[in-house]
């Protein structure tokens, strides 16, 4: 059997991520056709996410690829996931502030609904966005370059190294990364400073899984612990979104009850905000111990 190459992992990553954007698109387009508002939630949370470790894997190979050829490719990219994000970002903030609704007592009711109802059509906004940009021509090239990506991406010499001496230098690389973003923290982190930790978990997590094929058990393990820290902090940024919404729309809410409502909602979004940043570093702590070896 031939030895892998980095060359290798880099295409069957890359291949993999585009499989997984195509396949979910096509979803979207359906559930387009198929039902009354157009859209397939888990559909666009996976492409999003397709979307973002294709970005991640550009970045983590980046020594494997062409520099200028996977610069372009990664914004285009950057681009998809905006719009992309926009339409996830409303799916996210209606069901977290639906079920935060159930807390609130029964005097809140009309303002709530208030609440929904600007949601809904912040939602329906976002999804009119993401299927104009999926029927434009900007996304018909970028499909088109991600599939010749998949097929045949340009890589450099680096390419040609084994895959299994060259990949532990990647995956500690990311988790250097990961861990000068905590390390530069100074007293109590703030919202922007813990979203940079946050990215450069996801970022972790995404390289390990990539060179898993090759370095097996300790990739693995790794990613497990990125992910859960990814997952404190994404609540995190979560709340403060939420919150962060509330408030803008409570400044121009057309009723008092509703302002009063999306005010209520806002306390238990900064409390779970709360709950999230005492739960984080405790998290990276198991993080550290799935750290990779020093060589």
């Amino acid at each position: 059997m031939n030895e892998m190459l980095v060359g290798d992992v880099v295409t069957a990553a890359l291949r993999g991520g585009v499989a997984r954007l195509v396949r979910n698109e096509a979803l979207i387009r359906q559930s387009g056709r198929d039902s009354r508002d157009g859209a397939d939630p888990e559909a666009v949370h996976k492409a999003r996410v397709a979307t973002r470790r294709l970005r991640s894997d550009l970045r983590t190979f980046r020594g494997a690829l062409d520099e200028r050829w996977a610069a372009r490719l990664r914004a285009e990219l950057d681009w998809l996931a905006g719009v992309l994000g926009a339409a996830r970002d409303a799916d996210v903030l209606l069901e977290r502030l639906s079920e935060r609704g159930k807390t609130l007592p029964a005097g809140s009711a009309a303002g709530l609904s208030e609440v929904r109802c600007a949601l809904a059509t912040h939602r329906v906004q976002a999804y009119a966005a993401l299927r104009e940009a999926l029927g434009g021509e900007r996304h018909t090239v970028l499909l088109e370059r991600l599939t010749e990506a998949a097929r045949a991406p340009m890589l450099t010499d680096e390419a040609g190294r084994p895959a299994a001496t060259a990949l532990p230098r990647v995956m500690r690389r990311a988790w250097r990364a990961l861990e000068h973003a905590v390390d530069s923290l100074a007293g109590a982190p703030t919202d922007a400073e813990l979203h940079a930790v946050r990215i450069r978990a996801k970022r972790c997590r995404y390289a390990a899984e990539a060179c898993a094929p090759v370095l097996g058990k300790p990739a693995r393990r790794l990613a497990r612990a990125a992910t859960s820290l990814q997952e404190v902090l994404g609540e995190c940024s979560d709340a403060i979104a939420a919150e962060r919404w509330l408030h803008e729309w409570a400044e121009h809410a057309s009723s008092s009850s509703g302002a009063f409502a999306a005010g209520e909602l806002a306390v238990h979004e900064r409390a779970a905000a709360y709950r999230a940043r005492l739960r984080w570093r405790k998290t990276y702590k198991r993080l550290q111990d799935a750290a990779p070896a020093k060589s």
